[in-house]
């Protein structure tokens, strides 16, 4: 796999938007640097936040991940979701974007991770998947998929085709204690 020129300029730009958009959002909350481990023909597969034996993010040299901010984000989010009230326990593990978990805490992570990409970027669309929290998605109706339960979350903090009033959007409320 051939690394991608800027791949290692847009994870770095990225990871700062996601901490400036932390620091925006909790009262000039921060979190801690975290390495990322990239890199040209290191056959890295997936793309992952890993909590042991270090933290890290983990960003897929084979897919071509370093361009894809709301991927870089959603990695971060599951890093700001440990950094400020931890992970659920058992929430990781092998999934898919349009999967059914029988594993809530699974589910619950990655909506969140989600639903930060999201809120960092400013769009409801998950490049490069597809799924936008935006609109209905027959495919996934369920709880227990992280695009469903991004959804309520968006819905919750957006202010297109609500009937509730708006409130001031906040990421306190999502992040579990």
């Amino acid at each position: 796999s051939e690394a991608i020129p800027g791949g290692a300029f847009n994870i770095v730009k990225t990871i700062e938007k996601g901490g400036k958009f932390l620091g925006s959002t909790i009262n000039n909350s921060r979190v801690d640097k975290i390495p990322v481990i990239w890199g040209e023909n290191l056959g890295i597969k997936q793309t992952f936040y890993n909590k042991k034996p270090f933290q890290s993010i983990v960003i897929s040299d084979v897919k071509k991940y370093e361009m894809e901010p709301s991927v870089i984000l959603h990695e971060y989010g599951h890093y700001v979701m440990d950094s400020k009230a931890g992970l659920p326990a058992n929430a990781g593990g092998v999934h898919s974007i349009y999967g059914i978990y029988n594993n809530t805490r699974m589910t619950y992570s990655e909506g969140w991770a989600n639903f930060f990409s999201e809120s960092a970027l400013g769009n409801s669309e998950l490049k490069p998947f597809g799924a936008d929290a935006e609109l209905p998605n027959p495919d996934v109706p369920h709880e227990g998929n992280e695009i469903a339960v991004n959804a309520v979350m968006w819905d919750l903090a957006d202010d297109v085709n609500e009937s509730y009033p708006d409130f001031k959007f906040s990421l306190m409320p999502w992040i579990p204690v």
